[in-house]
């Protein structure tokens, strides 16, 4: 594949940012300008080049001038663009700016969900301890039932990204859709101070209770998807709350602590074994300063987890699938990636082999285009496969088209 970068982290996040061109969070061109602005490996240079980027997508809105359609799309580049900018502000301690870009991502975001057809409702729910904020997305404004999907991101991510990696796509497929945040992820971590807890059922039951209240929900058709970290999350979630009719892992994981504990290496590895904190943290400095991929990924589960490094892995330890094996009651779709810079022991095989029977392992390959983490610059394909997927576990193929034109009253997005 072509690199957007010669650092493979910056190579990443780029695709990852040109993946919600489908899903209308980007454009191509805008993108690959910012690409050959960027200084390899530079977290300062990648935000003043998307902030540049954002501000003037927001120089093209004029109310008075567009149509709804085009005024949608450009506040959701404009937002996917600041989300993008302060991507990589998290660390030990949060960069002041960061704020400032999430609140305004999230009111771009927000002014270009105004322009649907069907603008969907944010609320908050009350969970143990702390709220879950969701975004409900209907597909028709009737009250007949139909399937709906949760989506959950993972350690990075917003809810609102995930709008333009699946949200969209699942709602032209007749599904409604209830994006969600929990503790460790944006809205959660800033507003509540809460870091990420292992046990996610705690932020998944009280959506499907909500959910179970609403007429146009079916509720024997409820599935979940979780990405990257969610992919963890959302199999946890599903072993105990057996409400679910099926669960998507994009992508797999089994064990986090061990995962994480083979991208950093023996070397500092056995100073967390040795319960030697002092030089652990040391260690993992050392190596940040090696590596732009640990460099942001510790510095954000330090961040998100609300820890040290040190403490980080001892909560990864808990962020397991074993001993739990035997709780799924709903089918299980595995993604895994061919090229995951983020997984060294095949996080989906073990995590297939662990669930048997219940589970539907799916690896994407180069060859595809899709071997990315979470199948990023193959967004298109990817729900291709897991909404096929998910259409035949819930029974409910065809259900919302008519000699292949999908009807009208899909949330604004008939297309043939």
């Amino acid at each position: 594949m072509h690199q957007l970068n010669e650092d493979k982290n910056f190579h990443f996040e780029l695709l990852r940012i040109l993946a919600s061109v489908r899903g209308f969070g980007a454009d191509v061109s805008e993108v690959l300008n910012v690409c050959e602005k960027l200084i390899p490996g530079d977290f300062e240079s990648w935000y003043i080049e998307f902030r540049k980027l954002a501000e003037w997508v927001e120089t093209t809105i004029d109310e008075n001038e567009y149509d709804k359609v085009s005024l949608r799309d450009a506040y959701w580049r404009a937002s996917r663009y600041h989300f993008a900018c302060g991507f990589f502000f998290q660390a030990e301690q949060e960069d002041p700016r960061a704020l400032a870009v999430y609140e305004k991502w999230v009111a771009l975001f927000d002014k270009g969900c105004s322009m649907m057809d069907i603008p969907p409702e944010r609320s908050t729910l009350q969970a143990k301890g702390f709220q879950v904020p969701v975004i409900l997305f209907r597909c028709a404004l009737d009250d007949q039932p139909r399937p709906t999907l949760i989506i959950g991101n993972g350690l990075d991510g917003s809810m609102e990204e995930m709008l333009h990696m699946n949200g969209l796509q699942a709602l032209e497929r007749g599904y409604n859709v209830i994006l969600y945040e929990g503790p460790g992820q944006p809205s959660v971590r800033r507003s509540q101070q809460i870091g990420f807890i292992y046990n996610w059922e705690d932020v998944v039951t009280p959506i499907m209770d909500h959910l179970e209240n609403l007429a146009f929900v079916d509720k024997t058709k409820i599935a979940l998807l979780g990405n990257s970290l969610g992919g963890w999350l959302a199999a946890r979630a599903a072993a105990f709350e057996h409400r679910l009719a099926a669960v998507l892992l994009i992508d797999g994981i089994y064990d986090l602590h061990s995962g994480i504990g083979s991208l950093i290496g023996p070397d500092v590895m056995q100073f967390h074994e040795q319960g030697d904190e002092e030089k652990f943290n040391d260690g993992i400095r050392n190596l940040m300063e090696k590596s732009v991929n640990l460099k942001f990924l510790l510095n954000q589960a330090s961040w998100a987890f609300m820890s040290s490094f040190y403490g980080f892995m001892d909560q990864a330890k808990k962020m397991t699938l074993k001993g739990i094996e035997d709780k799924f009651t709903c089918p299980v779709f595995i993604a895994g990636a061919e090229n995951d810079i983020f997984d060294k022991v095949d996080q989906p095989g073990q995590a297939a082999q662990a669930l048997g029977d219940k589970a539907f392992l799916r690896r994407f390959t180069v060859q595809e285009g899709a071997e990315a983490h979470c199948h990023v610059g193959a967004v298109a394909f990817l729900n291709q496969v897991i909404l096929s997927w998910l259409s035949k576990q819930l029974g409910n193929k065809d259900m919302f088209t008519t000699n292949g034109i999908v009807k009208d009253d899909v949330n604004g997005f008939s297309t043939l």
